[in-house]
């Protein structure tokens, strides 16, 4: 995969960092903090150290702009953000744990999540944490009268974009006959909701 290269021109070393910083501002490559230009050289060398392909896929959609998360594109940001060569592991793995991570956070309303560990003494991977989680909120939700909760997630067919919505139920009025799940306030026979889409 190639990447977008850019020359620039300077008559000092700081004119051209300079350069570097104000091009990459106007491109939205920076909010505004200074960057380290990532150059060819600097990108394959961090590539090295990660030992894995550049074109190599970690993430795919990746938030916030949904681009996809080579190992290369990962390299360029890890440079630009001050980042030494031999952290690319670890990058990576912070990367994967936040793309990996998302699929486990589903839950359906009623769904009993089990967690075999706890992961606030032991080390858990990204769907043991996810599991252990969903318990710990669950267990908060179920102290409402009534209290219910569900996660769905939703993938655009179009864009790849996924969007999480978090519902919690409960029975505001403590009433028997509300066991509706619409989430209609002005309807009696409806339980009480709160809706987060993300």
């Amino acid at each position: 995969m190639s990447q977008t290269q850019v020359q620039l021109e300077a008559a000092s070393a700081a004119d051209l960092m300079t350069s570097a910083y104000e091009h990459a501002y106007e491109q939205g490559w920076t909010d505004g903090l200074p960057i380290i230009p990532a150059t060819p050289e600097k990108v394959a060398q961090f590539v090295a150290a990660a030992g894995r392909g550049a074109d190599e896929v970690i993430g795919n959609p990746l938030p916030p702009r949904k681009g996809q998360a080579t190992v290369a594109v990962i390299a360029a940001n890890a440079i630009m953000a001050g980042c030494r060569a031999e952290y690319m592991p670890v990058i990576i793995a912070a990367v994967e744990g936040l793309t990996e991570a998302n699929k486990f956070y589903v839950i359906a309303s009623g769904a009993k999540p089990a967690a075999a560990k706890n992961c606030d003494n032991e080390a858990c991977t990204a769907q043991e944490l996810a599991s252990f989680d969903l318990v710990q909120w669950r267990s908060q939700v179920e102290t409402l009268p009534d209290g219910k909760s569900s996660i769905t997630q939703a993938v655009d067919a179009v864009t790849g974009q996924v969007t999480h919505t978090i519902t919690v139920f409960w029975n505001e009025e403590r009433d028997p006959a509300a066991v509706g799940t619409g989430c209609d306030p002005n309807d009696k026979t409806d339980l009480r909701c709160i809706q987060l889409t993300m």
